[in-house]
């Protein structure tokens, strides 16, 4: 059951009664954004999330977003089934009783989502995209109100390092799962990266980072806001999933989408024994401590020509 990551977990109440949804949260600590899950009775008959938001006990709306984590006797994803667990991130203004209601959300029209057979359209009252299922192409049409925008094919090319995403470690200390075994060959010189960014804002004074990888965690150094005069190092004593407590206090304010990087597997250096499958095996065994979801960047290699195409 997803818990709310504030620094005094608010209250809520699960929607029993169909009709107006109006779901009490008492925020106790508005120093920080919230994210809590909530329940939803099947009789509530929730289909669409964008139609909801949260204000505070005056009516005024405050930032949220919000997506489905299940629906009753469905998939999440299947818009055709009435919520059942809500997964809900806002950030209140003050203290005090906010609710989780019908809310207007200005400047932002509906999106739909929906099944063009061979093809997903995506629109609102001024946009349509489609994006093909199958082929080489990234999107068959754009269209602004009836108005096809695409004339010809349009190429996009760039030039990328040959890396792959660790995806599961293996049992023997040498070697590794990857994503794409492909950009990968015996011999390679690789490097590890491991960088993420920042959720929520982390103020200057605060011990908290609300990250978007859940894989970060204690007993390591990181450095934020690299390249940027809020640049600076931190190590982390204590982590639950995407939120992490500093040993120190920060010096500097941190917006969110800032950068985290995780300094503790930067400086080993391993050299590729042999490919095969999904498996890279290494020529001497990595030292403790690698994550999912790092990456495994070759170092001695020219980038990868990368092409796409929209059509």
């Amino acid at each position: 059951m997803p818990e709310a990551q504030s620094p005094a977990a608010p209250t809520q109440t699960p929607q029993t009664q169909s009709g107006p949804i109006r779901i009490p949260i008492n925020v106790s600590d508005a120093s920080l954004p919230i994210t809590i899950g909530i329940p939803i009775s099947e009789a509530a008959g929730l289909y669409d999330l964008t139609r909801l938001g949260v204000t505070d006990a005056n009516g005024a709306t405050v930032p949220a977003q919000m997506r489905a984590l299940a629906r009753w006797r469905g998939s999440a994803n299947d818009t055709t089934r009435p919520v059942k667990w809500l997964l809900l991130d806002f950030k209140p203004n003050v203290k005090g009783l906010h609710f989780l209601t019908h809310a207007v959300r200005p400047g932002m029209p509906r999106v739909m989502i929906e099944d063009a057979g061979d093809a997903i359209r995506v629109s609102n009252s001024r946009i349509e995209v489609e994006f093909p299922k199958s082929g080489g192409g990234l999107i068959k049409s754009l269209k602004l109100g009836v108005r096809e925008q695409l004339r010809a094919p349009v190429t996009a090319r760039a030039d990328l390092p040959r890396r792959a995403l660790i995806t599961r470690l293996d049992s023997a200390p040498g070697a590794a799962i990857v994503n794409d075994i492909s950009l990968l060959k015996a011999g390679d010189v690789a490097r590890f990266e491991h960088v993420d960014t920042l959720k929520w804002e982390a103020p200057a004074g605060s011990t908290r980072l609300v990250v978007n990888d859940w894989s970060f965690t204690a007993g390591r150094s990181y450095r934020i806001d690299e390249g940027t005069p809020r640049r600076e190092e931190v190590e982390i004593s204590s982590a639950q999933p995407g939120d992490l407590q500093t040993t120190a206090p920060l010096k500097f304010n941190h917006p969110a989408g800032a950068t985290i990087r995780d300094l503790s597997v930067e400086g080993e250096i391993a050299t590729i024994k042999s490919v095969s499958g999904q498996t890279a095996q290494f020529t001497a065994p990595l030292k403790s401590g690698h994550l999912i979801g790092e990456k495994l960047i070759v170092t001695d290699a020219a980038n990868q020509p990368a092409n796409a195409f929209i059509v």
